[in-house]
């Protein structure tokens, strides 16, 4: 699997006539995952987190943006330049524990069936 840094190169490589560096590309590419994220998220509105009982609870939209961008900015600093998926998938989990600290199993298992929507609206299985 290519590494973030690797899919920028291949970025570059299809569009010639970029000037993104590598850290605006990651930019670009925060804000498209998290407006994937918010266009696909059917039954929670932006207004929501997930509480400590795993039940969802009303919270201002800063908060829930500064949480996405959190994660976001967690991904911009991982210090290895070699990895797989598996390790793009660790660094998520870190930077989305960070914030939602003591995640229940049931919590975990909303987030990764989160995932498996995202994924699956993006890849023709859903």
């Amino acid at each position: 699997m290519a590494t973030l840094q690797t899919q920028y190169k291949n970025y570059l490589k299809n569009n010639p006539d970029s000037n993104l560096t590598y850290d605006q590309w990651l930019d670009q590419l925060s804000k498209n995952l998290a407006e994937v994220a918010l266009q696909h998220t059917p039954y929670v509105s932006d207004d929501f987190q997930i509480g400590p009982d795993g039940a969802y609870e009303h919270q201002d939209t800063t908060n829930f943006r500064q949480n996405l961008k959190s994660i976001s900015d967690h991904l911009k600093v991982v210090k290895y330049t070699n990895g797989d998926l598996s390790d793009i998938g660790n660094e998520i989990g870190i930077a989305v524990g960070n914030i939602f600290t003591n995640m229940s199993q049931d919590q975990i298992s909303q987030f990764i069936s989160g995932f498996k929507h995202g994924v699956s609206l993006t890849n023709g299985t859903h």
